[in-house]
């Protein structure tokens, strides 16, 4: 029996946009046949063309907006709809928080376990304006030309230093303010752009794998002032043109005004779209800026994982503090813990913590920050959480906790960790994620294995973003 779809590939169709779904893009219907329209808002009509079509949905892109969205507010910065950073800074940011909350609500309803969970209103960011303490610019010889300059003498210049277009890693638009990072970190990046365009060496290309200038990178301390600022190029030789360019760029960031606490020049060999470098040359300060979250002092590098929310991420660890329901008793394991960012004002308030980290380059420095606040009540162990989970004889060495606290990557937990912790089953656990999804389906896994799960608390870590994290706890049900 052939399938009979309500619409078709390159169809002109117009849309009543309902509500926007997980990932942001807006929803409609036709027949009851879902359409996902890129960049809609919700209560807007829009004129779309299909552009994909499968059985259970089709997609489509936005041709004009017959009817705007009561929702619409004007979009701070003059690149949104181009930048691939924001994706609704054109939407009210209470209708984004109420959107948010709604897809987290759909999401857990999906499962088989909690679908009456109850989902309590987000904590919005205050301010939902820069509040990013970290930005990395790309370089590119391979700038987005904007429709009016195609054709003439200015399409000739195609040096660029910015963000991606939205799903082209190799298009770069030029960005002269960034609304998400304080007004200093725009006049850091232009003062960069202009001297090495300035300098006539060429821009890295994502398809020759030539070129020199890579990444900028700027870093600031919300709570401390600091700021750091990386340039990261591909190597060179010494008395080159390119160390000659190199150092205009770094003259020009410390003559930009802006208040740079240390400047770094890093280098790189490997071919990733991913601002890390291999080597990194200090040219001014201590190569590390400081940032305190919640009245601890953490040591942040070029390299270091750091919550790039430094407001927001004290909310949402006070949110999971709360949680756990700590005592000065308290035997606690902090699984995924990075640099112990959570693990350190977990010590303040308990016994003992052990922090279980893949990235033994974390530890290390978890160990430095612990060190650094004079907390000694905590240890750090490098390990796969699914091996040293999987292991009694590693557990066996281990206090027993009273509580254990879950901040895994966006995957989830490995299902040899969650088979783990159902085994071992330990009295509370509290569970940070940054993916609703696998959130939803690790916790229904958790409530086959005998815990209740409370009410989950979503955070907006990124206005404008489809991005959303969520905390709960969940208390071991007695044996019957």
């Amino acid at each position: 029996m052939n399938n009979v779809y309500p619409v078709k590939k390159g169809e002109v169709v117009e849309l009543a946009i309902e509500k926007l779904g997980f990932g942001g893009r807006g929803i409609a219907r036709i027949d009851g046949y879902t359409v996902f329209v890129h960049r809609a808002l919700p209560g807007s009509r829009v004129e779309a063309r299909i552009t994909r079509r499968k059985k259970s949905h089709a997609e489509a892109d936005i041709l004009s907006v017959i009817e705007p969205s009561p929702l619409a507010v004007p979009a701070r910065c003059d690149h949104f709809g181009l930048c691939g950073g924001c994706l609704h800074q054109n939407l009210a940011y209470d209708a984004q928080l109420s959107s948010k909350h709604e897809q987290v609500r759909e999401i857990f309803e999906r499962t088989e376990h909690l679908r009456d969970l109850e989902i309590l209103a987000p904590i919005p960011a205050d301010p939902p304006y820069e509040y990013r303490n970290k930005m990395e610019y790309s370089f590119s010889n391979a700038r987005w030309l904007n429709d009016d300059e195609i054709g003439t003498d200015a399409a000739l210049d195609r040096f660029a230093l910015g963000l991606h277009i939205k799903g082209r890693f190799d298009r770069v638009l030029n960005i002269d303010r960034c609304h998400l990072q304080s007004e200093d970190g725009s006049r850091i990046l232009v003062a960069a752009r202009e001297a090495a365009r300035e300098s006539g060496i060429m821009a890295y290309s994502t398809k020759s794998h030539e070129g020199f200038w890579r990444f900028l990178l700027i870093r600031s301390g919300t709570n401390t002032g600091e700021w750091m600022v990386n340039l990261v190029t591909n190597e060179f030789e010494p008395g080159s043109m390119e160390e000659r360019g190199a150092e205009r760029v770094l003259n020009a960031i410390r003559a930009c005004g802006a208040p740079v606490t240390t400047l770094l020049h890093g280098t790189t060999a490997s071919k990733s779209s991913v601002a890390y470098c291999e080597n990194v040359r200090t040219i001014t300060g201590d190569g590390i800026i400081r940032e305190t979250l919640l009245g601890l002092s953490f040591e942040i590098g070029p390299n270091t994982f750091f919550q790039t929310n430094t407001r927001q991420g004290e909310r949402l660890f006070e949110e999971a503090l709360e949680r756990g329901e700590l005592t000065e008793e308290s035997v606690v394991w902090d699984l995924y813990c990075g640099a112990g960012a959570l693990s350190l004002p977990i010590a303040k308030r308990t016994k003992q913590v052990i922090g279980i980290e893949l990235i033994e380059e974390a530890v290390l420095l978890g160990r430095k920050n612990a060190a650094a606040n004079g907390i000694e009540n905590v240890s750090f162990l490098a390990a796969d959480m699914k091996d040293v989970l999987g292991k009694r004889a590693d557990l066996a060495s281990l206090p027993e906790p009273d509580c254990v606290y879950l901040d895994p990557p966006r995957d989830g937990l490995h299902p040899d960790v969650l088979a783990s912790l159902a085994r071992f089953r330990p009295a509370r656990i509290v569970y940070v994620s940054c993916n609703p999804s696998t959130f939803a389906r690790d916790l229904d896994g958790l409530a086959v294995a005998g815990y209740d799960v409370h009410p989950v608390r979503p955070v907006d870590m990124f206005p404008h973003t489809a991005h959303i994290e969520c905390v709960t706890h969940l208390t071991r049900r007695a044996e019957t």
